[in-house]
């Protein structure tokens, strides 16, 4: 692919999400609230993935899955408040072990 449709699926995929339609979707890996748009495939621009920047490189150097994407042009509010409590069911997991870590430390200790 052509660093020129590259940039063209970037810039077509950024417009839309601030300008036509703003909305604020969680990181879809981790919940972090700041996030990228990640194309699996520059020739369908509105095909999208919403990554934080941490997650985003993980998922290029393939140290993560990348998760499934949303079409930005019918994304409904229903898919945002889903992707919301998926991150927060895993805040929570991940608290709750980090939790369940301490106490096995306290009684080892």
């Amino acid at each position: 692919m052509e660093k020129r449709e590259i940039l063209k699926a970037r810039r077509m995929a950024y417009n839309y999400r601030h300008k036509h339609k703003p909305f604020h979707i969680p990181c879809q890996l981790c919940g972090a609230e700041k996030t990228d748009l990640h194309h699996e495939d520059y020739s369908v621009w509105h095909r999208v993935v919403f990554l934080c920047r941490k997650c985003h490189m993980m998922v290029h150097k393939g140290l993560l899955p990348c998760p499934p994407p949303y079409d930005i042009r019918t994304i409904t509010n229903s898919d945002i408040a889903e992707l919301g409590r998926r991150a927060l069911a895993k805040e929570i997991r991940s608290m709750r072990m980090a939790i369940l870590r301490d106490m096995e430390a306290v009684k080892m200790g």
